[in-house]
Parts: structure tokens; C-alpha cells; sequence
């Protein structure tokens, strides 16, 4: 019976998880296109993927942009603290890579105007 009821508990946490994560919305984009300057990273061009999860008063925005003028891909992670007094707390982490070097064997076999 003990079995029973801790699988039943488990689901019921699963469930609650899996309801408070979900993907960005177009709102959630809006949002983001607009802090992003104050990171001082690379412009968010086209978002790849991303999701956003809550936990208590604490809002966690994890997404991959792609910025076309650096050719960088940029991963962010951002959280968000509603304040008893109406504030809002934020931190950010992010980091690019830009494209992968062309092998030495390659470099002779691709075109000055190739686009990695």
C-alpha cells in the first residue's frame, strides 16, 4: 500500500512540474527582445528553442537565440524575482559561439563568398 501511495505522490509532482514549465510565448519573445540590450549580448535575431518555468515567485526563462549579423548562436538563462513591494529582481547568464573554423583541407575547396 506504501508503494501505492508514493507513486502516487510522484505523479502528482510530475505533473505539477510539467504544468509549470512551458515554451515561449510571443509575449514572452516581446519581453526578452526588450531586456536584452541591458545583457550588452549579441542581438536576438531568430529564437532556436526555449521554455519558461516558475517556481514559487521565481520566473526561469532558458532559450538559444540565433544573431545573423555575428553569426553567433547565444544561449541565455534568466530568472525573474517578483518582490513583496511589486519589484523585480532579474539576473542573466548568457554565452555565444560563433561558426566552427573551416578545416585547412576545406579552406581550398570553398569559394571566397561561402557563407559558413
Amino acid at each position: 500500500m506504501r508503494l501505492h501511495r508514493t507513486f502516487q505522490l510522484l505523479l502528482i509532482f510530475g505533473l505539477i512540474f510539467v504544468c509549470l514549465t512551458r515554451k515561449l510565448s510571443k509575449d514572452d519573445k516581446k519581453k526578452l527582445r526588450k531586456q536584452q540590450p541591458k545583457w550588452k549580448s549579441p542581438k536576438i535575431d531568430e529564437f532556436l528553442e526555449g521554455n519558461v518555468s516558475k517556481k514559487g515567485k521565481v520566473y526561469t526563462y532558458e532559450f538559444e537565440y540565433k544573431n545573423n549579423e555575428e553569426h553567433k548562436t547565444c544561449n541565455v538563462l534568466y530568472k525573474e524575482t517578483l518582490k513583496p513591494d511589486g519589484m523585480v529582481e532579474s539576473q542573466h547568464k548568457w554565452k555565444c559561439k560563433g561558426p566552427a573554423e573551416l578545416d585547412e583541407e576545406l579552406k581550398d575547396l570553398v569559394g571566397e563568398d561561402y557563407d559558413a
